[in-house]
């Protein structure tokens, strides 16, 4: 037995040193463990992601512009040389031009989710958009619905993470003028467009995977209560 067991240690020692000595065999090891590796990671358990009318409802996002490492994706070319308007204001959703369900559908929405919105009428008349500190190359944004979130937007072309949607999914797009559309994309796919349709009506053009648009029509007005600051004493 004793001999029986050095003879299997000595062998695979043998066979250690020969992958060391041999480059060639350890990829070729490493190749054939890699798959085991990624079926192992991929039977770990993940984190559930809550959905449903609670998180619709009361998740929260309040995230500044992080810039992404690593190379920016590619971008189609611009339609037209920079031409920003001025979106500043209170903006509160009247109207919705297209399917809504049919878009969160193809974005991929939970049936709960996408039934807790239907309820809510898809934000029209309570999501406020609350536009400021616009510059050039800048401003920022407060939303109200489905949840409340604050971004300091970056309008250089270059791809960031804003934080996450109810879903969990991480928002990460990078935005820029055409024109005078404010457009967004992600890896190159176009995401959305905030336009000026008369000096007190902006859309907000929304793109599924394939293309498709839905639009929120935005009216300007007075802000409700809780965006309205109180003077500093």
């Amino acid at each position: 037995d004793m001999g029986t067991s050095k003879g299997a240690m000595g062998a695979v020692s043998s066979a250690t040193t020969d992958l060391f000595d041999r480059p060639e065999a350890l990829l070729i090891a490493a190749a054939a463990v890699l798959p085991l590796l990624l079926l192992a990671n991929s039977l770990r358990p993940r984190k559930k992601i809550q959905s449903g009318a609670q998180s619709w409802q009361h998740a929260r996002v309040v995230k500044s512009a992080v810039p992404l490492m690593g190379r920016s994706p590619s971008l189609p070319p611009s339609s037209a040389p920079p031409k920003p308007v001025d979106l500043s204001g209170c903006w509160l959703n009247t109207d919705i031009r297209g399917d809504f369900r049919a878009y969160m559908v193809a974005m991929g929405a939970p049936f709960l989710v996408q039934q807790a919105a239907k309820d809510d009428g898809y934000g029209v008349g309570k999501m406020y958009n609350s536009i400021s500190n616009q510059t050039r190359w800048h401003l920022s944004l407060e939303t109200t619905f489905p949840f409340v979130y604050n971004i300091d937007l970056e309008l250089d072309g270059r791809e960031r993470e804003y934080g996450k949607d109810p879903l969990g999914r991480t928002l990460r797009y990078c935005a820029r003028w055409e024109g005078s559309e404010l457009v967004a994309y992600r890896g190159g796919v176009l995401l959305w467009k905030r336009v000026l349709e008369g000096p007190d009506t902006m859309l907000w053009h929304l793109y599924d995977a394939k293309g498709n648009r839905v639009t929120r029509v935005f009216t300007k007005g007075e802000p409700p209560h809780h965006f309205r600051r109180e003077p500093r004493r």
